[in-house]
């Protein structure tokens, strides 16, 4: 059975993350399925079909640690609880590089 995934923006999941990458002893089961939400909420807010995006090169992604938290800090910054009803906002968040992000940590953690 397949897991739906996330219908909001996993807050403590990007937490989680953060603190794995700055060397906090976050247990490798809950880090990856942080990064699974993670990537699971990403590939929703973008058309996976858009070639574009999905074949920029690696080295156009964040590739150093401290680049990945500003930018996970950053999307968690623009989070704001939508009312109810209304639609989430955000400002511009690079979805595709949020997903080759939390891919790359799937592969990275274990």
């Amino acid at each position: 059975m397949l897991m739906p995934f996330p219908q909001e923006l996993p807050i403590e999941a990007i937490g989680l993350i953060v603190d794995r990458i700055r060397g906090k002893a976050i247990p490798l089961q809950t880090a990856l399925n942080a990064a699974w939400n993670l990537a699971g909420y990403a590939a929703t807010q973008i058309p996976l079909n858009n070639k574009d995006a999905m074949d920029l090169p690696v080295q156009d992604y964040p590739v150093t640690d401290d680049e990945i938290v500003t930018l996970l800090e950053m999307v968690s910054g623009e989070y704001t609880p939508a009312v109810e009803g209304e639609p989430v906002k955000f400002r511009m968040i690079p979805w595709f590089i949020v997903l080759r992000i939390a891919m790359k940590l799937l592969a990275t953690f274990a």
